[in-house]
């Protein structure tokens, strides 16, 4: 940057050296018409204006300072307009196969209930294995499992405490380890919607992890996520004043602005300190 300004300042410089030139040749040719005419003409008197008397040096500025100032204005300016303008024509990229553990934050009801089923109907597509344990009680959740994946087993409903029982954990840990011991050619999905952390569970899902098995968590808020436990977060489009709050729980990898002009369908994903915008799994027939 240091090297297009000194360019820019050459270039001023030159002009400014072109526009002194010309005033002097104005300044010379006026001193002759102005000396013809005191000959021709006797001088008249004049009386000097009050605000002449006032030093106006300090408030005049060369054409190079102008240009230098108008040049760092609108530097900024420019460079948020075309991030703005890449961060638009850009097209989002597949979503990757996800593994350990991942948390997914942001979207309305109906984006997180179908982010989630994308994801169930992407794994059976591959011939894996899913189970999502519903504790937001969305109803559109139920019925796109029960309909779209027509697999029973891929659906657990848990009580109104959001809270993992004993027997739900079991199921888990039974579809994980059917899945694992047939050799499956994707690790076995687990899908968490909403559910409320407990020691017993968060030490489940770390044996599920040790296992091999994919754990997609949907938090509630950005509160839930916590710093260093997710390999991977996906932040879903925000168009209220939430998206502050995401921008700041991720450390401001992606901005409020970015979050708000995502289209539907698309996820900011972050992992290893890289920011990728993505293209979400569509919920279609299995």
């Amino acid at each position: 940057m240091c090297f297009h300004l000194e360019d820019f300042c050459q270039t001023l410089k030159g002009s400014c050296f072109k526009e002194e030139n010309q005033k002097a040749k104005v300044e010379n040719k006026s001193s002759v018409v102005s000396s013809q005419l005191s000959v021709s003409s006797p001088p008249t008197p004049h009386t000097q204006h009050p605000l002449e008397t006032l030093n106006l040096e300090l408030w005049t500025f060369t054409s190079l300072e102008l240009g230098i100032w108008n040049f760092l204005t609108y530097v900024p300016i420019a460079m948020a307009v075309t991030k703005s303008q890449q961060f638009s024509d850009s097209l989002p990229l597949p979503l990757p196969e996800l593994v350990g553990r991942v948390a997914i934050l942001g979207g309305n009801a109906t984006e997180k209930t179908s982010c989630l089923v994308g994801l169930a109907l992407r794994q059976i597509h591959q011939h894996g294995t899913v189970l999502c344990l519903d504790a937001r009680h969305h109803k559109q959740t139920e019925v796109y499992f029960r309909l779209l994946l027509r697999q029973p087993q891929s659906y657990l409903l848990l009580p109104g405490s959001r809270e993992v029982s004993s027997a739900a954990a079991q199921a888990a840990l039974s579809t994980v380890s059917r899945s694992l011991a047939t050799t499956p050619p994707l690790p076995p999905l687990l899908l968490c919607d909403s559910i409320r952390e407990t020691p017993d569970w968060e030490r489940t899902v770390i044996f599920l992890l040790n296992a091999g098995a994919t754990v997609v968590e949907m938090l509630p808020d950005a509160t839930a996520l916590v710093f260093g436990r997710y390999d991977t977060v996906i932040l879903l489009r925000e168009e209220t004043a939430a998206a502050e709050e995401l921008s700041r729980a991720v450390g401001r990898k992606v901005s409020p602005t970015e979050l708000q002009q995502m289209r539907a369908g698309e996820g900011q994903l972050i992992h290893l300190a890289q920011v990728y915008r993505v293209r979400l799994p569509k919920m279609e027939k299995a």
